[in-house]
């Protein structure tokens, strides 16, 4: 920043304190933001760690309910294709209705 010439020690010392102060007010809101975004991140990996996780959970489950008998073939035929889409809905309806189920049963001891 230039400063103007023909300003007094005071009035410089005013314009460099102003401008210290504007600086030090953008280096903190910039690490503010800094910690907001690691913040974020550390969010967004555990919610992609729980959703693999749940994906992982259903493909175990579904692949023991839909090849119990028989080892895999190279190629999925439509039975077996359905069997996995209909394994993975139901489980997903099931957790659906835990969460919803759950979150009424807390909600009512709000009220009590």
């Amino acid at each position: 920043m230039m400063f103007p010439s023909g300003l007094g020690s005071s009035e410089l010392q005013q314009a460099a304190s102003e401008k210290v102060k504007r600086d030090v007010g953008k280096f903190v809101m910039f690490g503010l933001l800094i910690e907001a975004g690691k913040k974020m991140r550390t969010a967004c990996k555990l919610r992609i760690d729980v959703l693999f996780s749940r994906v992982h959970t259903l493909t175990g489950r579904c692949w023991d309910v839909c090849f119990a008998d028989y080892r895999p073939p190279s190629k999925l035929d439509g039975k077996t294709t359905t069997c996995i889409q209909n394994c993975v809905n139901r489980m997903v309806d099931a957790s659906n209705f835990m969460v919803e189920h759950l979150q009424k049963m807390e909600g009512g001891k709000g009220m009590a």
